[in-house]
This record gives structure tokens, sequence and C-alpha cells, in this order.
């Protein structure tokens, strides 16, 4: 996995990286020698590293790492090579931690001086005319979600993708009509018309984390894309098949039988799964559905 994050280091020239909250050979990734090691050693990072939101207490809570408590925790956190928290661990604990020689000045200093570095390069240190006229506080929305943002967001995602199988040469689609008749397509699964999975819960599209989507921003959800294909296509019917089958976030089954009804009826089924809404949204379990055209055949 190291190989992406190295040249996001070494080309892109990232200055700020999230730790994450899962552990490496026993340790948990923010108290990790990783950071050190691969990221700041190998890698030379000499950016702002941050826990994810709760990491440290989770080393606590949910690793049960070592038997540490929170001082012993926050110590060996700063000690890894993690200059921020985000969270309350290190406003409470660091301290005491420091009182009790777990940590020393001259790691705190290191930490401190990182990011102030960051909020610098950042701006975030601007006085009030220098930061009215700072151009990143000036990107419109047209600019966030323009062609050229798209263009790449789109060949990335298509870059990303991964074929497990592909059993008997089901893919690519054939585009020609069978035996005189148009293909038929059928979308099933709960996150096919859920334009709110895509943005998980850090896009620029909504006005906080979990927040509203913002109407200037255009989605594409899977739904909405594959209608787009099929519509384009002489070989396949324009109405396409959709049924949730099942409700993402809740129990719900009851709409299996249309889905089944649905996969029945079709030459080819794409199902879409995926995360819960929640997974990134918290306690917010809504979904923002797309607008479809009328010719879409919509059941379940």
């Amino acid at each position: 996995f190291l190989p992406a994050f190295e040249s996001i280091v070494q080309e892109g020239g990232v200055r700020g990286i999230m730790c994450a909250y899962n552990a490496v050979n026993g340790v948990p990734l923010c108290a990790n020698e990783l950071i050190a090691k691969e990221l700041r050693g190998r890698m030379g990072f000499d950016g702002i590293v941050i826990t994810d939101c709760g990491a440290i207490g989770f080393m606590e809570s949910e690793h049960k790492w070592g038997g540490y408590n929170a001082s012993e925790l926050v110590a060996k956190t700063v000690a890894a090579g993690t200059d921020l928290n985000c969270g309350g661990e290190f406003s409470a604990e660091l301290s005491d931690a420091f009182k009790r020689g777990m940590i020393s000045t001259a790691q705190i200093e290191t930490a401190v001086n990182r990011s102030v570095m960051g909020w610098l390069e950042l701006g975030l240190l601007q006085d009030t005319a220098t930061s009215v006229a700072d151009w990143r506080r000036h990107v419109s929305m047209e600019v966030v979600d323009g062609p050229d943002h798209r263009k790449l967001a789109r060949e990335a995602a298509q870059q990303s993708l991964v074929l497990l199988k592909n059993v008997d040469s089901t893919l690519p689609l054939q585009t020609s009509a069978r035996r005189g008749s148009p293909r038929k397509l059928a979308v099933v699964g709960p996150n096919a018309n859920r334009s709110r999975t895509l943005l998980s819960n850090y896009a620029g599209c909504t006005d906080k984390p979990g927040g509203d989507v913002d109407p200037e921003c255009t989605l594409v959800n899977p739904l909405q894309g594959l209608m787009t294909a099929v519509q384009s296509s002489p070989g396949w019917e324009d109405d396409v098949a959709f049924a949730d089958g099942v409700e993402i976030d809740t129990h719900q089954t009851s709409g299996i039988a249309a889905a089944v009804s649905a996969a029945s009826d079709a030459d080819a089924v794409v199902f879409i799964g995926g995360l819960i809404t929640c997974q990134e949204n918290g306690a917010r379990r809504s979904a923002r559905r797309g607008h479809l055209p009328h010719s879409a055949a919509m059941s379940g």
C-alpha cells in the first residue's frame, strides 16, 4: 500500500497527513514507528501528521493496546512523530505526560514547529488584509466542480477500479442488439441511486460534515451514469429497470422480490452495494436520491 502514499508525498508535495485508526503489526498507526521510519524517514515528509478523530482514545477502548493509560498513549503518539490530535487527548493528557517525564521538551517543540509552519503555509496566520486578498479564500464552486476537475475525478475513478474476475467474458457488455431486439439492463442494490453515498463525510459539496448537498454541485450516481450509457447505445433499451432490493441503513428487505423480478427480466444486471450511509455520516442516515427522467422504470 505504501507506493501510493510515497507518490503523493514525494511527487504531489502533500503537506498534511492523517494517521488512521487501524494497527499494523499490533501497534496503532498514530503511535507506530512507521511514521518516523517510513513517512518522515524514507519518504522525507516534513509536514503535519494529525490523528484521525478519536484515534488515541480508540487505542485504549478498542485496541486495548499494551495496557497503557491515556498519558502514556499521548506520549507514545507524539514520540512516533504525530504532531496534532483530532480530539481532546492532547489537551487533557500532554501536560501530565511531560511532568512525568514521558515526553521531552524537544519532542513537543518539534511537533509545535511543524504545526505552526503548516499553518503559515496555509495562510491561517495572515493579517486581515492579506487574508481577504488570498486567492484560496475565493475559489468558487464553478472551479471546484469545473470541467477540468470533473475530468480528473473521472480518470482517477477509472484507474482505481479493480476487476476481480470476468466469468465467461461478461465484460465489456455487448453493444449490439440480441437477435434483432435491444437488450434490457437492470440495476439493483441500495446504493445505486444514492448520491449521498458518493460524498462520504468530507466532500466539498456539503456545507458542513454530514450536511446538505450544495445545489450547485452536480452529482452523477451509478444509476444515472448507467442510464446515460445505455441511452447512448443502440443495442440496449432506453428504459432501465431499477430496484433497491434492501435498505442499506436499516433491516428493511421488502424490496427483494422487486429486485429479483427486475433481474429476471433483464439481459444484464448491475448490482451496487457498498457502505452504509452512516459509516461516515455518523448518526445522519439520510440519502439524497438522484432526480431521474421518467424514462427510468422505477420499481421497489
